[in-house]
Order: structure tokens, then sequence, then C-alpha cells
């Protein structure tokens, strides 16, 4: 076996008994004149060109973490590639190295940026990456960094911020229209507080990016990482059962990333689409019927309305497939002007990639279906 296959069993620390062949094979770059080093993780028995996904992590491309990460991902079926943040053979030593290494407590994160991008555009130059179906994954600071690849504009579909800082000293410096952006994060994480969830909210908002932020309850800061103690009153520990969670939360997100369904396709230019009852159904207000007619033909949210953000049906209230055994991905939609201090209202409206449309007047507790 190529020593690439073989050194997949040690690097992941994943034993399989599929017939998958998995590469791990080191990539070459700099940065400013550091030179990198970052890891390309894949099935070898693939053929054509395949979504890829960045994964970065705080501990290094090369950490026991990060290969655990890349391992996992890898196995969901695409292209990784674990991004060099620190320069090759360098491992910070723990989360406060790793931000003095990285400048990002300062009011410039340019040099964090152009990391990351270095990073970017070295995996952009792999043959077999499908290059309009991209990714990123960061954990930690590198969450951050992550998060910083979608604020800079990068060509990414996607960012997944696991227990990573959200804020930043530039909101107004996001692009504007950037990626989807989902925000995993611990409730008892004193790293990032609800004031930082705000702001960040804030700028998603002010930059029309699509956005969500999911905290796990009693989850402390580093909650994916088995080295960092199981003391949550520390602000700090590994917790099994939100890890677990975190993974299964990335994987959904991953694959209604590379779905064929574009955001912000009117429900109108769907071929599953239906038309809207001519009136409301009995207990639902007209003004849930306005709106859904807006979605329909416009695929956006009304002006001064907030909507288009995935709702992720976790509790799968709603059904999961349609009538073809395809998954159905949905949006939610405020049916009420933003209010400030409101983020959402208890009023929504949903809406599937299937055509099909419901309101909830109870935060997610009933549904009725409106067609």
């Amino acid at each position: 076996m190529n020593k690439w296959l073989l050194s997949f069993a040690v690097w992941a620390g994943l034993i399989t008994t599929v017939q998958a062949e998995f590469v791990v094979r080191p990539v070459e770059y700099s940065d400013s004149g550091t030179a990198l080093e970052g890891i390309l993780v894949y099935d070898n028995t693939w053929t054509g060109k395949k979504p890829g996904v960045i994964v970065i992590h705080e501990q290094g491309a090369n950490s026991s973490i990060a290969r655990q990460k890349a391992g996992q991902i890898a196995k969901m079926g695409y292209l990784v590639f674990s991004l060099d943040l620190y320069g090759k053979g360098v491992t910070p030593k723990d989360h406060k190295d790793a931000a003095n290494r990285l400048k990002v407590n300062g009011a410039d994160r340019s040099a964090l940026r152009a990391r990351t991008l270095a990073g970017f555009q070295a995996f952009e130059k792999q043959a077999n990456l499908n290059t309009k179906q991209i990714a990123a994954v960061g954990y930690g600071w590198g969450g951050t960094a992550a998060l910083e690849l979608a604020r800079a504009g990068a060509d990414v579909e996607s960012v997944a911020v696991v227990h990573g800082d959200l804020s930043t000293p530039t909101p107004a410096e996001a692009k504007k229209g950037g990626p989807w952006v989902f925000a995993i994060c611990g409730s008892e994480d004193p790293t990032i507080p609800l004031s930082m969830i705000g702001q960040f909210e804030d700028e998603m908002r002010k930059a029309g990016f699509e956005w969500d932020v999911f905290r796990i309850g009693g989850a402390a800061h580093d909650f994916t990482n088995p080295l960092a103690g199981k003391d949550p009153k520390s602000g700090t520990a590994y917790d099994a059962d939100s890890d677990k969670r975190a993974h299964q939360l990335i994987k959904d997100f991953l694959a209604e990333t590379f779905e064929s369904n574009p955001v912000g396709t009117p429900l109108s230019k769907l071929p599953s689409a239906k038309p809207a009852p001519a009136r409301a159904p009995q207990g639902v207000p007209d003004k849930v019927m306005t709106v859904l007619k807006h979605v329909d033909d416009k695929g956006e949210a009304l002006p001064n309305y907030e909507g288009g953000r995935t709702f992720l049906n976790l509790e799968k209230h709603l059904p999961f497939t349609d009538k073809d055994g395809r998954k159905i991905k949905y949006r939610e939609w405020d049916v009420n002007p933003l209010r400030q201090g409101v983020n959402r209202g208890v009023e929504r409206l949903i809406t599937g990639s299937d055509g099909s449309a419901y309101f909830t007047d109870d935060h997610y507790k009933t549904f009725k279906k409106i067609r």
C-alpha cells in the first residue's frame, strides 16, 4: 500500500472496515516568508472533483485533535484540507499562546486574514477539488480564522465557527452578502458572552450574511477538545455529548451547504413550488400570507424584516424528506418588522425546499400547515 494510504490510520487515528482508502498528503505553501504545511485528506477511490472542506484548528494543522476532526469530515465524503495557521512544525502551547501568535487581540486582523487566505488559495489549486463547492470549519481561534475568511469575501459557500471568538474590531469591513455562517458555542463559555453574540448577529445582519447561532446548553469553552480538562466551572472543559452534538450539527450543515438549491432562489422558481392559498388557513394571520407571497416572488425577506436563515428542524416536528426521499431544506422568516432588542419573534414563517410552508406562533413548539 502507498505510504500515504498507510499513514491515514496513524495520522487520523481511525480504524475503518469500509473499502475506502484515505490519502493523507502534506501541502507546502507560504505566507509573507513563513513556510507553511497543510494536510490534505481524501478518499482515494473517488473519481472526479469533490466538494472541499477547510478545517482550521487552534492547535495547529498537524495536532492530534486537528487530525481527528479532519479525518471525521473526510469520512463524510469531502476533500479536506487542514490549514496551517502558525508555520511548518509549530504548535501553540495553549489558547493564550495561540492568540499571541495570531495577533488577534489588537485592532488589526489583517495578518490572520492573510494567513488564512494563503491556505485557502493553496487548497484551491488541488486538482480533485470542485472550487465552486468549498466550506470551512474552524475550532477555537481556528473558528475566528474561518470567520475572517468569510468577512474577507473569500469564495466559500459556508463557514462553521465552533467555540470561536465572534468579535471583530472592524465590523464594517465584512463584505456584503457573504457566505452562510454557522456559529456553535457553549452556553457556559465565558469567552463568548451574550453581548458578543449580540454584536456578531448585528454585524451579520447589517452585512447581509445568512447566519445562525446554536448554543449548546451547559457546554463550556473548547468543549470539542479532549485535552481541555473536565471541569466546566473553570470555563474550559471537554464534554463528549456536546462534542457529539456539534459533530452532527456540522455534518448536517455541510450536507445542506452542498445541496443544489441555492440561497435566495424564489420558491416560485423551484420545480416543486406550490401556489399560495387564496386566503389564510384558520389560525394563520393575514400578515403571514403577505410575507409568504413576498418570499415566493422575491426569495428574500420584506424590507425591514429578518428572514432567510436556515431552520434546522432538529426536533423533526416538520417532514424530514419529500415524497421522493430528498431531504427538505427549511428557512425561517419573521412575520413582524424588526424591533430593537428582539432577535427572533415567537411568530415565524417556515418555508421548505419542497414548496411547503408552515406558521408557528409559540417559537417552534407547534406548527400550522399553510400548504
